[in-house]
């Protein structure tokens, strides 16, 4: 391997925080918050671990174990000109809304934003979330990764849900 390329590879995996250590790091504090802070990268918003400062992936599979609902919306593309009219830039709010007379999926969640659909929470986590929302957790919801009025989103809209508590302890700077 040419010295170049691994250096640059070094770096790039520095940013984010090596799998073999999630088990350790990825646990709920003594008060069973998250381990997270909001950090910028590449000007969208990351889960930073708190104590190495490295980004944690909305896919990360400790998430929901810390009460944690991160999805990259689905169907986005059908909302195309509705995304474009919206704030979706991180740190805007959204919202879920349950859609259990959905046709095509009785565990179905809407993101909206503005009142309007802009996606859809994936099946898999639907069905999960769809059981929290049913029972009355309440959930706050902002995006992590998005665009703002007027542009087309550059990649993925990427939204985190948690309790109003873990929200407002992830989002401290």
């Amino acid at each position: 391997m040419c010295a170049a390329y691994a250096e640059r590879m070094a770096d790039f995996q520095s940013v984010y925080l090596p799998s073999e250590r999630w088990d350790e790091l990825l646990v709920a504090d003594a008060s069973g918050l998250p381990p997270f802070r909001i950090a910028t990268h590449q000007g969208d918003w990351w889960l930073s671990e708190n104590t190495t400062g490295k980004l944690v992936n909305v896919g990360n599979r400790h998430l929901a174990g810390l009460g944690l609902w991160t999805v990259s919306v689905r169907g986005v593309g059908y909302y195309d000109k509705t995304t474009k009219r919206l704030d979706l830039s991180p740190g805007s709010g959204v919202t879920l809304v349950r859609e259990p007379e959905n046709p095509y999926d009785g565990n179905a969640i809407a993101v909206t934003a503005a009142g309007e659909t802009v996606g859809y929470v994936n099946k898999g986590m639907a069905k999960r979330l769809a059981v929290l929302m049913d029972d009355g957790k309440p959930f706050e919801v902002f995006v992590l990764s998005g665009s703002p009025a007027g542009a087309d989103l550059d990649g993925p809209l990427k939204i985190v849900a948690a309790s109003p508590k873990s929200i407002a302890h992830i989002r401290r700077r």
